[in-house]
């Protein structure tokens, strides 16, 4: 196995864990630093729950389509890309995606339990697969990629 499908896993791996962590002891706030706890919440939606208030059966085409946007997203970085950052880069937005796509499938929606804010200002809830596609996003924008 190379490099890039290792950082994959090892992101898919360490969301997995702190998911099942988090749905163990985040059940009840659970207070890291006076700007930071863990709260577990299910979001239903996409990013920052939009969507969450709709049918099933437009939850279930969400997740369909998402499913098919990652897998897309994957053959057109092992087909196009060879530098190394937009490898890493897609690694890390795949292996968060394929963690989150496993949350839609198993408990209807994605797992989320960080929480920060400070004073009455919240961040939406999010999770480590978010934190790494957002580093992957971040990273691949950084590059000199050609679509």
């Amino acid at each position: 196995m190379n490099r890039y499908v290792i950082t994959g896993f090892l992101c898919f791996f360490i969301d997995r864990l702190t998911k099942l962590w988090a749905m163990d002891f985040c059940c009840l706030p659970y207070v890291v630093t006076s700007w930071c706890y863990g709260e577990l919440a299910l979001n239903k939606g996409i990013s920052w729950s939009i969507g969450a208030s709709c049918s099933p059966v437009v939850l279930g085409a969400i997740a369909v389509f998402i499913t098919a946007g990652t897998m897309l997203m994957g053959i057109y970085c092992m087909a196009y890309h060879r530098e190394m950052a937009a490898s890493y880069a897609f690694a890390l937005i795949m292996g968060g995606a394929l963690s989150n796509i496993l949350d839609r499938w198993l408990y209807g929606g994605v797992i989320d339990f960080i929480v920060l804010h400070y004073h009455n200002w919240y961040w939406p809830t999010f999770n480590v697969a978010d934190i790494a596609i957002c580093c992957g996003a971040l990273l691949w924008l950084c590059q000199d990629v050609r679509i």
